[in-house]
């Protein structure tokens, strides 16, 4: 989606670079179904952070966008929409650890693909609801591009990230309260 909306804008630096970086995603995806054959690491990730951010900062600085027949108004809302997943994850852990008055950087098993897990998905039920999740909440930040103003479109990708992380949350509490309750029962027979 970067490349296309850089390629667009005429910024074609830009654009061949979140392609390059979309295509070697693309080729380290291949290996890394299951069996797995190869593990990206941490600095791997943090390099696509960082491409990321690169990205979507350039993106938040735009003008209006013409991509053809829509025109992006609010080009910071459709950046927060693409990265909603791993912001919303961000902000939720690092609530939780310093509320339990821990360290941010501490690790633990609060991300939201752990909660998932916990809530019986499996990996590809993960990836895929993650990803119809993301789609969701860009087609709603594309769709209010035809608002006055960037403030409504950056609210609603926001209210949809909450919504989502709550009912998350929600089920994620009641199943560790299920499993609390028969670990109970079963410590008493």
């Amino acid at each position: 989606i970067f490349g296309y909306i850089f390629y667009q804008y005429g910024q074609l630096d830009y654009s061949y670079t979140s392609l390059a970086l979309g295509g070697a995603v693309l080729g380290f995806l291949i290996f890394n179904f299951a069996p797995a054959r190869i593990f990206m690491g941490d600095i791997g990730s943090m390099l696509i952070g960082v491409f990321l951010a690169i990205f979507g900062i350039q993106l938040a600085n735009m003008d209006t966008l013409p991509l053809g027949l829509l025109q992006i108004s609010y080009p910071g809302t459709i950046m927060f929409a693409l990265l909603i997943v791993p912001i919303m994850d961000l902000i939720t852990v690092v609530g939780i650890r310093l509320y339990l008055k821990k360290s941010p950087f501490q690790a633990d098993k609060r991300h939201l693909h752990h909660r998932l897990l916990v809530l019986g998905l499996n990996h590809p039920a993960i990836c895929f609801s993650l990803i119809f999740f993301n789609i969701l909440v860009l087609a709603a930040a594309f769709l209010l591009q035809k608002t006055d103003s960037s403030l409504w479109a950056a609210l609603a990708v926001t209210i949809l990230a909450i919504s989502f992380e709550l009912l998350v949350l929600w089920f994620y509490s009641k199943k560790k309260k299920l499993d609390d309750k028969e670990l109970d029962i079963t410590n008493h027979k």
